[in-house]
């Protein structure tokens, strides 16, 4: 993972990704809450339990982490600019070590997905996530999502 640095998130992360966000996520987050992508990284940031930012070339590429939903079930969420696609294995990589620990406090982890976004989709999916309920109207633009969910007992 060379020159890839991962750190617990701070709030000057979510100033440097907001700009940068990959157009998938963009939209997702338009159509999810119609939010500004900034806001919705602090608030991420603020809610979620577990939170790591990684770094390379000196700014936030990508923001990750889970947000309690019931006991025992979190909402894992991940932010990126399009930097992610410059090294895809290392990102595969450290996907496997931070699910293995966000599971160790929340056996179950679940969010829904914007069904356009069809790369986030097929990532989840190798990393064992299972699509499920997918509703037509999510959110504040009425567009279909699927929930995506990995259940370690």
């Amino acid at each position: 993972m060379k020159d890839l640095i991962i750190t617990l998130a701070q709030d000057e992360d979510a100033f440097d990704l907001a700009d940068r966000l990959r157009s998938t996520d963009l939209d997702e987050l338009e159509a999810s809450s119609g939010e500004e992508p900034l806001e919705i990284l602090r608030e991420a940031i603020d809610i979620s339990t577990h939170c790591w930012a990684a770094r390379r070339a000196g700014h936030t590429q990508v923001l990750f982490g889970v947000a309690p939903l019931v006991d025992g079930m979190g909402s894992a969420w991940l932010l990126a600019s399009n930097d992610l696609y410059s090294w895809p294995k290392e990102f595969i990589r450290f996907c496997h070590i931070y699910l293995a620990e966000m599971h160790e406090s929340y056996p179950v982890l679940t969010n829904f997905v914007d069904d356009r976004n069809a790369i986030s989709q097929a990532w989840l999916k190798r990393l064992g996530f299972k699509p499920g309920m997918r509703i037509p109207d999510f959110g504040v633009g009425k567009l279909p999502f699927t929930q995506f969910t990995s259940v370690r007992l």
